[in-house]
Order: C-alpha cells, then sequence, then structure tokens
C-alpha cells in the first residue's frame, strides 16, 4: 500500500515472488545444507500449510583467519500467495498488470513455477 501512495502516475512496479508451490513442494520442511569451502550453511524450514508461510532458520558458519570458525543465526518468515490474489492485490492497489512470467524465463506464469515475475504500472 505505502508503494501505491508514494509512486508517480506511469511508475513501474517489478518484482519476484516465491509461488505457493514452492513453499509446499520444494521449501516445506526440509533442511538444505551447503558446504562452500570456508563457508558452510544449514538451511531449516517450517512450513505453515494453513498460513501459506515458511519459517526459515539459516546456520552460518565462516572461517575466520585464525582458522576458527564463527556462527551466525538468521531467521525469517516467508509468505506465499496465490497468483490471483497477487493479481487482485495489484488492481486494488492502484496497478494495472502488464506482465506476468515464470521468474527468469519468457513463458506465461503457471501455478506449478517455483517463482513468479511481475510488471505491473501504477494508474
Amino acid at each position: 500500500a505505502a508503494i501505491a501512495r508514494n509512486m508517480d502516475k506511469g511508475g513501474l512496479l517489478l518484482f519476484d515472488v516465491n509461488s505457493p508451490f514452492k513453499h509446499e513442494s520444494i521449501l516445506a520442511d526440509n533442511t538444505f545444507v551447503y558446504d562452500l569451502g570456508d563457508i558452510f550453511c544449514v538451511w531449516e524450514n517450517e512450513f505453515s500449510k494453513r498460513e501459506n508461510r515458511v519459517d526459515i532458520s539459516l546456520n552460518i558458519f565462516s572461517e575466520g583467519k585464525n582458522g576458527k570458525y564463527s556462527r551466525t543465526e538468521e531467521f525469517f518468515s516467508e509468505r506465499a500467495y496465490p497468483m490471483e490474489e497477487i493479481v487482485e492485490m495489484l488492481a486494488e492497489s492502484g496497478f494495472k498488470l502488464l506482465e506476468k512470467r515464470e521468474f527468469l524465463k519468457k513463458k506465461a506464469a503457471a501455478e506449478n513455477n517455483e517463482k513468479w515475475f511481475f510488471a505491473a504500472r501504477k494508474i
């Protein structure tokens, strides 16, 4: 809503979002581990279908100059919205939808895409 109030008419809004499909089928209640040499990351997810939300916990271990590792923790939540709800929110906020497609592809957006890209113009 704040974006819509502060944007000039004719302004473009370009954004990408993870889809409900990605939340439920890929992130879900899964754990991912990344070993990048001097950085090690454990990424844990907890999925709430009722809220279309994934709670994400990242534990990142990075090697310092002395050879010892330090640990950084990050916690955040991400909510996914159905495509039609995003389109409705854009219209209600004073935007005309210009395009919706699969993220980084020239294909039309589909429910089973992991991520979507939207382009809208402030009217």
